[in-house]
């Protein structure tokens, strides 16, 4: 759910203002129908009330998402192993969580993954360099973060 929170929370955001625009806009059209018909029969008043009520629930709805991935980024952050490698200012292989792997330079979604992977089916690594034993991690790319890391 985290994860889904993080990856989403910018494509909920944006819905959530495309639909209040939307309301918006559609209640200034029906203002507009009004001035020309001079009322609004209950039908059309009683859809703008659910409309609004859509989009204040919306609202609702992104804050307290935005809420739990800030409760949740703030566990990930004073996790002990977190703050461990935050304090020798290195990215333990043995622990590090997938998002962790991918500040690294050189290593995406995918090659997160495969560390992981790696990682689990051989129970850890034993030295740093046995990262370039993942598949498409050479010498090339270890360079670029072998400082970074640490078992």
């Amino acid at each position: 759910m985290k994860t889904f929170i993080e990856k989403y929370s910018t494509y909920i955001g944006i819905g959530l203002i495309v639909l209040a625009l939307v309301g918006g806009v559609l209640l200034m059209m029906k203002k507009g129908t009004q001035a020309e018909s001079g009322s609004v029969d209950g039908d059309s008043q009683q859809k703008i009330s659910q409309l609004e009520d859509k989009i204040s629930n919306l609202e609702k709805e992104n804050s307290d998402l935005k809420s739990v991935a800030a409760i949740a980024n703030s566990a990930e952050l004073t996790s002990p192993s977190s703050t461990s490698n935050q304090s020798s200012g290195k990215i333990n292989l043995n622990s590090a969580s997938q998002s962790q792997l991918e500040s690294l330079p050189g290593i995406g979604p995918t090659y997160s993954s495969r560390i992981i992977d790696y990682r689990n089916q051989h129970g850890g690594f034993k030295s740093c360099e046995e990262v370039k034993n993942v598949k498409g991690i050479g010498d090339k790319t270890f360079v670029k973060f072998r400082d970074l890391i640490t078992i």
